[in-house]
């Protein structure tokens, strides 16, 4: 097996072919880590981090992929030299891509990375459970410190039986609030409510769902598909690789002729991943929840559709949490090099529970004292 560095972005584009066909033999079905999506990602939030990209060759054939960065970043004010996945650890998992058994692949591209590069952490982050367990058994961590936590959650509702089951099968106040909230709405005035697909529809509609994201109140917070130009290229990049493939959906709910509330999803192989979604802020002060009931009326749609499965995306937020009480899990895996900074970054790791308790019996105690005044 063959280890190649790829940091030039024109040699990392010109695998798109083969690294999705990798992806679907590999098993794994997860649309971020098409390739499409990884190249829009990096080059709208790349932020000057070096594409670091390991491809492992059998002969001619692509036989593994680890997508990579690296940069130099702060943390706990301490300037690292960081190798991490391609992506956010708050918005998708993280994965190498290889036909199982992957552990001959993931011991290659450690040993290369020990090898050939300069790095103080090594950061896996949001893998699938169990996929560590390839990691911390090698021999190459024997002389590495790591540490292992907690990665982000990732709901989702299964498409399985019909709409009628699926709500039945949940509580009385919970069906009484999503009545009560379509009843609302539908006596607002007209609604209406389209799924945009198709390159031509999805770039007429795109600068609609910009315009709506600005009235959200995740514009305010800078987390809206319209807050940031890195955003707008984003979504807009995306839209343009993957709606001539037929994989992007935008749901529009109209209110009296007006978008009201809006999500953007990606489909592959009968999963629907909303990567988001946003509504109109002023309609909330008038009690009414566009996006609620438009979540409501995709979910029917795709029960009727015969889909698969819903993904809701990363976080325990209790707008997914009503829908579902199914999370994948993952974990993440922090890599200390036997550097300096390494060294002392990882001090500063696992010193920081203990001195979080410390605090914590401190105040505990003060309050006591106080109390017994």
């Amino acid at each position: 097996m063959k280890i190649i560095c790829i940091s030039d972005y024109h040699e990392f584009d010109s695998l798109e072919k083969e690294w999705n066909a990798l992806l679907e033999a590999s098993g794994c079905q997860t649309l971020p880590l098409r390739h499409e999506w990884l190249s829009c990602f990096y080059k709208a939030f790349g932020n000057g981090a070096r594409l670091s990209v390991l491809a492992a060759w059998e002969g001619t054939e692509l036989a593994g992929l680890a997508p990579f960065t690296i940069c130099t970043r702060r943390i706990r004010g301490i300037p690292v030299r960081s190798v991490s996945f391609i992506g956010d650890p708050g918005w998708t998992t993280g994965h190498v891509i290889a036909r199982e058994p992957k552990g001959p692949f993931i011991n290659s591209i450690l040993d290369y990375l020990t090898k050939n590069c300069r790095w103080d952490l090594l950061y896996l982050w949001n893998m699938p459970r169990g996929e560590e367990n390839a990691i911390i058994g090698g021999n190459l961590l024997s002389d590495l410190k790591f540490r292992s936590s907690c990665g982000a959650n990732f709901p989702y509702i299964p498409i399985e039986g019909n709409w009628e089951e699926f709500k039945a099968a949940k509580s009385i106040k919970f069906r009484k609030v999503l009545r009560n909230k379509l009843n609302r709405i539908n006596n607002a005035g007209q609604v209406d409510v389209r799924c945009h697909s198709g390159t031509q529809e999805i770039g007429r509609i795109l600068p609609c769902i910009f315009e709506l994201g600005s009235k959200s109140w995740k514009y305010r917070a800078g987390i809206s598909i319209s807050s940031t130009n890195e955003n707008r290229y984003f979504y807009s990049e995306l839209a343009g690789m993957l709606a001539p493939k037929g994989m992007v959906r935008i749901w529009v709910l109209n209110l009296n002729g007006s978008p009201a509330a809006f999500e953007y999803h990606l489909v592959l192989n009968g999963t629907i991943y909303a990567l988001t979604a946003e509504y109109d802020e002023a309609l909330s002060y008038l009690g009414l929840s566009p996006g609620s009931v438009l979540e409501c009326l995709i979910l029917e749609q795709a029960f009727k559709d015969g889909m698969r499965e819903f993904d809701l995306g990363s976080g325990l937020h209790p707008y997914k949490l009503i829908w579902t009480n199914l999370i994948r899990r993952t974990i993440s895996l922090s890599i200390y090099r036997e550097t300096v900074r390494g060294h002392f970054l990882n001090a500063v790791e696992r010193s920081l529970p203990v001195l979080k308790r410390i605090k914590e019996a401190a105040t505990g105690s003060a309050q006591k004292q106080k109390a017994d005044r």
